[in-house]
Parts: structure tokens; C-alpha cells; sequence
């Protein structure tokens, strides 16, 4: 990988980058970012340095099928928990006298 001296503050601007986006997802990311007080090519640039800074992406990537399988196994534990903890229903006769 080829190290970059400049950072995106820094580094004059000599090329265009375009991407295809959804209208409404465009949208709500320029609101989001806006609220950070951010444009959106301030982000995707801000993206940018992050991951040249940190030599990769700079937030953890999973598979969406782990993610959905943990999430799945915690909610059968809690079942079971439930289950487990519950008060029993057991009927309580009271002693003859």
C-alpha cells in the first residue's frame, strides 16, 4: 500500500468521485451528517483519512449471518432462562385440621 504524506485537510483537490445512492438514503445521511456539522463529501473524506490512519476500515465488519445468530442464541438463553426462573404453579393445599 502506498503511504500518503498529505492528509485530506492538507492535500489539494485534483480529482472527481462519484457513487450511485438511493435518493432517500442520500438524504438521510446528509441530515445525519449535518447534525455533526458535516457535508457529505466531508464524511466520505473523513471515511477516508480514518481508514488510511488506522491501514484498514475503521470499524469492525461482520458477516450479517454472525450477527443474527448471536442475537438468535441470546434470545433462545433468555427463553430459557425465563423458563428456569419462573415461579412454579404448584398448588398449595393447606393442612387438615
Amino acid at each position: 500500500m502506498k503511504s500518503v504524506d498529505d492528509n485530506i485537510v492538507t492535500s489539494p483537490k485534483n480529482t472527481v468521485f462519484q457513487i450511485r445512492l438511493n435518493q432517500e438514503i442520500k438524504t438521510a445521511a446528509e441530515e445525519l451528517f449535518a447534525g455533526c456539522g458535516l457535508t457529505l463529501t466531508d464524511a466520505i473524506n473523513l471515511f477516508i483519512q480514518q481508514s488510511l490512519n488506522v491501514g484498514g476500515l475503521p470499524f469492525e465488519v461482520r458477516a450479517p449471518g454472525a450477527k443474527l445468530s448471536k442475537e438468535q442464541a441470546l434470545e433462545i438463553l433468555l427463553e430459557k432462562l425465563e423458563v428456569t426462573d419462573a415461579p412454579t404453579k404448584k398448588s398449595k393445599k393447606k393442612p387438615s385440621e
